[in-house]
């Protein structure tokens, strides 16, 4: 992941941060003490959108959902939409194929299994390759 302060790194640290805090804000609801145990543990400050710190979970408002997380153009999420349902059904045909191989005791679990992907999709190959293939900055 490079050094501490390498992008790389401190993207990851901003999207498990983000997802945290957003987790945290909602268990809060129904584990109270977990939720703020985890915020007084917290490794940086949280603060509010008036720029106050927030000392305790419930200090802090319901997460929100950023816009600009919003913005992929309809192709991108077609694209994506199709991967999933995609691998939806993959996943499907692998469980078959996984349980044929543990009924004939090829292997004893799914973890001693590998898994080689074929398709005649082209823009699929494309996009993942693509995904592959990304170099951050």
């Amino acid at each position: 992941m490079g050094g501490s302060t390498s992008f790389t790194r401190r993207s990851y640290q901003t999207v498990l941060a983000a997802h945290l805090l957003s987790i945290v804000r909602v268990i809060a609801l129904i584990l109270t003490c977990l939720a703020e145990d985890v915020w007084q543990n917290l490794p940086f400050q949280y603060n509010t959108e008036d720029g106050s710190i927030a000392k305790s979970v419930f200090e802090s408002r319901w997460p929100v959902l950023s816009e600009r997380w919003l913005a992929f153009p309809d192709k991108e999420i077609d694209l994506w939409a199709n991967i999933l349902e995609y691998f939806d059904q993959l996943r499907t045909e692998v469980n078959k194929v996984l349980a044929v191989a543990r009924t004939k005791k090829l292997i004893g679990s799914s973890l001693e299994a590998k898994v080689y992907l074929h398709t005649l999709n082209d823009s699929l190959v494309t996009k993942l390759n693509e995904m592959c293939e990304a170099k951050f900055k």
